[in-house]
């Protein structure tokens, strides 16, 4: 019976290739952007470190973006170390697994260079929500490459969002991090 049921979840899994193959965002062209640009000490924050890595070298200045710890992306791709902290599991760099560390990345890094993609910043297994708000609302596009990858920087502060502000405040007091409004149509 055993045999049977890792049989049918290897099987259902092997479909699952065929009918929905596996594809995603090139982060190489981006990283390739990032590392003809970056000089040591300038923190790199992505969502996918392996192209980051294998084009900079090295892990030195990069950290994981992974999701809130709530999604099962922050679930499978981070672990927790004996002292508290979640580092990327292929990788072994800190991660960002909080809209409290992420404003705290961004606004203590003011040379920042943020890589992400536009499909993960919607999608509600990645950032949508008040990392993506945080993420579009803090920082500008410097670079896009075909595909969605993104090369971002922070915005200098009258360019900042006062939403994304008012998330990171909220999120570094501890306090419950607000929604966007719903705008109401007028008639």
């Amino acid at each position: 019976m055993l045999i049977a049921a890792i049989v049918y979840y290897d099987l259902g899994g092997l479909n699952r290739l065929r009918t929905r193959p596996v594809t995603g965002v090139d982060y190489v062209p981006a990283a390739q952007y990032v590392a003809a640009r970056h000089l040591p000490g300038e923190a790199i924050l992505t969502a996918l470190p392996a192209p980051v890595y294998l084009t900079v070298g090295s892990t030195n200045d990069i950290i994981f973006l992974s999701s809130p710890l709530s999604r099962k992306r922050a679930q499978r791709y981070t672990r927790l170390t004996i002292d508290g902290r979640y580092l990327d599991y292929w990788t072994g760099v800190d991660s960002v697994v909080d809209v409290s560390g992420l404003c705290n990345t961004l606004l203590t890094s003011p040379n920042l260079w943020v890589v992400v993609d536009e499909s993960r910043l919607k999608a509600d297994w990645a950032f949508l929500g008040p990392m993506a708000d945080v993420i579009t609302g803090l920082t500008y596009i410097q670079h896009s490459v075909d595909g969605g990858a993104q090369v971002r920087r922070l915005a200098p502060k009258p360019a900042r969002d006062s939403f994304a502000e008012e998330i990171c405040s909220a999120a570094a007091a501890g306090e419950r991090l607000p929604t966007r409004p719903i705008p109401v149509p007028v008639t």
